[in-house]
């Protein structure tokens, strides 16, 4: 009887070792902008004064100097229409989010709408924020519109995390599959 118990409770342990095992073999935490922090938003039309920059949003203050027509140092003037989407987008980010957190927005221009970054990985050193974005490169070639595309990456941090951060350093990467 006790050897019976004791083969039970041993098939028990490897089912749920094995079950373990699948299950977390199902999900891919390299799997590119899992995250809920993460939310990259996409337009065709947006009037920037560069082409790629970024900003770190502290405040609702921030995103009305960064909104607004006359002192905005990422949207070009007199484009309101052109940038409402991702304008709306950036209000509403409240008050209330802001207590704990804060936002790093990077505008990414892509020449055709095929070559979409990830965020592969990032790190904080000092006073400067580094992110890799990456895109994996297809076996064969691929032939993409060319539909020129601003790629937005909103990232949400802890405000204790960023907050001594005053420099955004981005590197795009490929890697062959």
């Amino acid at each position: 009887m006790k050897f019976l118990r004791t083969f039970l409770v041993t098939i028990l342990l490897i089912s749920i070792l094995i079950t373990s095992l699948f299950l977390c073999s199902c999900h891919d935490n390299d799997e590119p902008n899992n995250q809920d922090w993460i939310k990259i938003h996409n337009y065709n039309y947006l009037y920037l004064k560069q082409d790629n920059c970024s900003a770190i949003i502290k405040s609702v203050e921030d995103i009305t100097y960064i909104c607004d027509e006359d002192t905005s140092p990422i949207f070009k003037k007199n484009s309101y229409e052109q940038n409402k989407k991702i304008i709306t987008t950036l209000k509403e980010y409240d008050e209330e989010f802001f207590e704990e957190k804060s936002l790093i927005v990077l505008f990414r221009f892509r020449s055709s709408s095929g070559y979409f970054f990830y965020v592969k990985d990032f790190e904080i050193i000092d006073n400067s924020f580094n992110i890799t974005l990456a895109r994996d490169l297809p076996k064969e070639s691929v032939v993409y519109p060319l539909l020129v595309v601003t790629s937005v990456y909103l990232l949400e941090f802890p405000k204790e995390q960023v907050k001594d951060v005053t420099q955004i350093n981005v590197q795009e990467i490929l890697i062959q599959q």
